[in-house]
């Protein structure tokens, strides 16, 4: 997990052990004996983890965790303080280095304290209490974040508090206006924001057909919330992930999206040029989505590729078809 800064012959490390077990806490920056209960990031997290790409993270990615654990996390120094789990919370798996990363904790009760830990890709450890002035809520932002494995624990300042709320991991430019999610639920799929993956005009008739772009579904709002229609759900990117720009007359348009993993459950949110939504979750024949217009006004069509459960990503091709109203 990029773990090793380094690699020590075995009888170099048992020495150390057997004739000084300080030098080890030493190492880690520990002034101190080691306790007797540590975070350990060999452990699995206790709230999930998720694979997640740099672009992903232009828009928060958010889960819900609950604080606190037996560990006094005082023992790394610095800045660190309260009490966490011996497993991580929560893990994070960054796919390519990125600048201004930025992590943060809501609590569901603005007067709760709680504070946060995170060991980085590079194996350093990193600690808040509050990360403003005017909140509990604590928050780390890294300048340069190299591709690797976060993992992150929730404390709670005080040992006997356990505190529900939710995780934040975001850009740093995103985080500037990241407010409490349970304060202000309003995140919308919204279509007037640039498109992720692009946008094409295509008139009836168009070759090749099916026109087909690459397409990563999934983000932070809960289409559900929205309250569309019976079949529109999963977790889907506030911005459009793709737009259509329509001309002229055609008996049916064909849009699907073929996850890259059989298995991934995706799931299809469109609104068409007169503002009417239309969404699909499975089709008859797998659980990829697909969604049919029948004579399709001229215009734009706004698409979102949803991902039925929160916190997942899943890599596809979208495909706009005039011709084939099957999915594979």
């Amino acid at each position: 997990g990029g773990r090793l800064g380094s690699l020590l012959a075995v009888p170099f490390v048992l020495a150390i052990l057997e004739d000084e077990q300080g030098l080890l806490a030493s190492w880690n920056g520990i002034d101190s004996d080691l306790p007797d209960a540590t975070l350990d990031f060999l452990q699995e997290p206790g709230f999930g983890a998720v694979t997640i790409t740099p672009r992903e993270l232009s828009e928060p990615f958010f889960t819900d965790i609950v604080s606190g654990g037996s560990v006094d996390v005082a023992y790394l120094g610095d800045n660190c303080v309260g009490f966490a789990a011996t497993n991580p919370d929560f893990r994070i798996q960054l796919s390519n280095d990125m600048t201004d990363l930025s992590i943060v904790f809501f609590a569901s009760d603005d007067s709760a304290d709680t504070t946060l830990i995170v060991n980085a890709a590079d194996g350093e450890w990193h600690c808040n209490d509050d990360s403003r002035l005017d909140s509990l809520d604590p928050g780390i932002t890294f300048d340069t974040a190299p591709a690797g494995q976060y993992d992150v624990w929730v404390g709670s300042y005080n040992s006997s508090d356990s505190v529900s709320g939710m995780l934040a991991v975001t850009e740093v430019s995103s985080a500037g206006e990241l407010v409490n999610p349970g304060d202000n639920p309003g995140s919308i799929l919204d279509f007037t924001g640039n498109p992720h993956d692009g946008s094409a005009q295509l008139a009836a008739g168009f070759v090749p057909d099916p026109y087909v772009v690459n397409v990563n579904a999934g983000g932070s709002v809960d289409v559900a919330s929205a309250q569309l229609g019976d079949e529109c759900r999963g977790f889907a990117s506030s911005a459009p992930d793709f737009q259509l720009n329509w001309s002229g007359e055609s008996t049916n348009l064909h849009i699907y999206f073929v996850a890259s993993e059989a298995g991934n459950d995706a799931t299809l949110v469109i609104n068409n040029p007169n503002g009417s939504w239309f969404c699909n979750d499975d089709s008859p024949s797998s659980l990829n989505p697909g969604i049919t217009i029948n004579l399709p006004t001229a215009g734009r069509y706004d698409v979102w590729v949803g991902a039925y459960s929160q916190g997942e990503f899943i890599s596809g091709e979208l495909s706009i078809s005039e011709l084939s109203t099957e999915i594979p």
